[in-house]
């Protein structure tokens, strides 16, 4: 027996045991009694947890029998159908292997043929998104990550991975956070390195993917490109799941562009099936990607010349979705069972739009995102790019060797899935075009150049071909490094109110650790009320005191957050917490002015009669 087959018999066994343990699992869960379980969760919690009711129990009992019995049977027919299953890993394995040497000989051939120039060029500009993103990487932490952490992250793993009681909770992102910081502490750079580390591979990704569908030049200049993107950059220092998305599309463009060159590899299918999976596992908006990178692949596979009939390439391209569907299910096992399929399908958060609203309210949201993908960039230069995205589309043919491009299967797929769904996503679900973008621009620039260059009269300029490269390359890392010049000295990162907000959480909390005192309230609203229980939990200040009437008493003394950056007044948070604004706003002592909030005091001798509720 070979190692691959060794292989292939232990991943079978081990899986079909996982999936009986599993399916035992839940159904001995659904056999277990409310209150002993209810104990369980409280010691976890190291307190007693509201969320954990009877009627969650009872749904989790019912979800827990459906998944119970579901994996048994699935292992039952995995098991009557093992001399197949264990037969197909044996060629995924011997595929995967295939799949692994070629790109390690990829990479070697790179290594030993490309110039040093351009081979220095690339590491120069990966230096620099790590220097740009690092310097960003400690900024005060914002409202989602912060809220993401505290309800998901920091909890226990099986809370963490079950509770979907808000899409906040990217659940990939959520396992990623929950061990860095379990590893690493609870600082602001530990929640942010799952997002930080992928959008670092996120530059490589797009290096890798534009050099297959263009060429190296075109590759060097996106990568500079991304390098220095200023929203790029904010998302790879917020700890949300958006840069994985991003750097998730990346990779299933790279594998389609390698499976219509070799189809007959069934690793590679997989891979594409499984990496679609983890991005819907992430974030459910992953169907604007996923979808996008698999109507390119079909439409590609129809188009290029292929070593394997079309029926064959369907069939396959059929399995692969299936593949997807499943592993995705099986991934979101634990919220089916816990808080149910309509939390993830039918939350309150993402509400369809009339047909008025939704055409009256496209245009603001592509001005939106056409200016978060240009900001901190010289309006010139954001109109080059976007000059350079649209050559690229039009002379496609002329400079990749694909015939079909990305861009096309985009323009198909994304307007149609608006139309279905009548939703305008937040800028941020489009991050993971803006890498494309910028490949695209990328592309259509240095192909012009050298279609323009092919056009001249040779006159003996060829002999100067190497040094022109040479040139062009420090050129690319000198424009990387002014426009992350340029993102750095405008510092519209932290000063974004994307994903919410309070600059100045950490000094607030600094000064309140030093005045509460049993019996006092903190009365804070969004987007500062997450930052401030973050900076608690961080520095052992109690979360009761936020927006708590102790004892259910009135406060002692309120301390009451007005953050300006979100345009807040004293008068709107009052009324917000339920407390008689017109009466006690008279009575307000502002204690300290912050950048970019206000720290108020409500006088104790008022506290009796004005923290009464409306």
């Amino acid at each position: 027996m070979t190692w691959k087959q060794w292989l292939s018999n232990m991943g079978f066994w081990l899986t079909l045991v996982t999936m009986i343990g599993a399916g035992c699992l839940y159904l001995a869960l659904s056999l277990l009694s409310y209150a002993s379980v209810k104990a369980f969760v409280d010691v976890s919690f190291s307190a007693e947890s509201p969320f954990f009711t009877e009627a969650r129990f009872a749904r989790i009992v019912q979800g827990s029998r459906l998944i119970g019995a579901t994996l048994l049977l699935g292992a039952g027919v995995m098991y009557a159908l093992r001399k197949w299953l264990i037969a197909a890993a044996q060629r995924l394995a011997e595929s995967a292997g295939v799949l692994l040497g070629t790109g390690c000989s990829a990479l070697v051939a790179w290594a030993r043929q490309e110039s040093r120039m351009h081979q220095a060029a690339l590491v120069g500009v990966i230096a620099l998104a790590g220097a740009l993103r690092i310097s960003f990487l400690f900024q005060p932490i914002r409202y989602d990550e912060a809220g993401a952490f505290l309800s998901y992250a920091s909890k226990p793993i099986y809370y963490g991975l079950s509770n979907y009681s808000s899409p906040n909770n990217h659940l990939f992102h959520t396992l990623l956070v929950h061990i860095t910081t379990k590893l690493l502490g609870d600082a602001e750079w530990a929640l942010r390195l799952p997002a930080f580390t992928a959008g670092m591979l996120l530059v490589l990704a797009l290096y890798a993917l534009i050099r297959t569908l263009y060429n190296r030049h075109a590759a060097l200049l996106a990568a500079a490109l991304a390098a220095a993107s200023s929203f790029l950059v904010e998302y790879s220092t917020n700890a949300r799941g958006y840069t994985l998305i991003s750097l998730l599309f990346l990779l299933l463009l790279g594998l389609a562009a390698y499976l219509v060159r070799r189809p007959q590899e069934p690793a590679t299918w997989l891979f594409f099936a499984l990496l679609g999976a983890i991005g819907f596992y992430t974030i459910p908006v992953m169907l604007y990607g996923f979808g996008s990178a698999a109507l390119w692949l079909l439409l590609a596979l129809l188009r290029e010349p292929q070593v394997l009939p079309r029926r064959t390439l369907l069939r396959r391209y059929a399995l692969m979705a299936a593949a997807t569907v499943l592993l995705t299910l099986l991934l979101y096992l634990p919220v089916l069972a816990a808080s149910g399929w309509q939390a993830v399908v039918a939350n309150s958060y993402v509400q369809p739009l009339s047909t008025d609203s939704f055409l009256a309210g496209l245009p603001g949201m592509l001005a939106t995102v056409e200016a978060s993908w240009h900001r901190d960039l010289p309006t010139a230069v954001g109109g080059v790019l976007a000059g350079g995205a649209l050559m690229a589309c039009l002379l496609h043919r002329r400079l990749s060797p694909y015939q079909v491009a990305p861009a096309w299967a985009l323009a198909l797929w994304l307007p149609a899935l608006l139309l279905v769904h009548h939703v305008l996503p937040y800028t941020r679900v489009w991050l993971f075009l803006l890498p494309l973008y910028l490949g695209l621009a990328a592309a259509g620039l240095t192909g012009a150049g050298m279609l323009a260059a092919g056009a001249l009269p040779r006159c003996g300029l060829g002999a100067f071909g190497s040094s022109c490269s040479h040139i062009g390359a420090l050129a690319t890392v000198a424009l990387s490094a002014t426009l992350a010049l340029g993102v750095a000295q405008a510092n519209t990162i932290p000063n974004s109110l994307e994903t919410g907000t309070l600059r100045d959480a950490k000094a607030i909390t600094h000064s309140l650790r030093a005045q509460l005192h049993p019996g006092d309230r903190v009365v804070a609203i969004a987007p500062s009320d997450h930052p401030l229980a973050y900076y608690f939990h961080r520095y052992g200040l109690a979360h009761a005191y936020l927006n708590a009437r102790p004892d259910g008493r009135s406060a002692e003394r309120t301390f009451v957050v007005v953050n300006r950056s979100h345009q807040q007044s004293l008068t709107q948070i009052l009324t917000t917490a339920g407390l008689d604004a017109a009466a006690i706003t008279k009575d307000a002592v502002l204690l300290r002015r912050y950048a970019t909030a206000d720290l108020y005091l409500l006088a104790p001798s008022t506290g009796g009669r004005s923290m009464q509720p409306l």
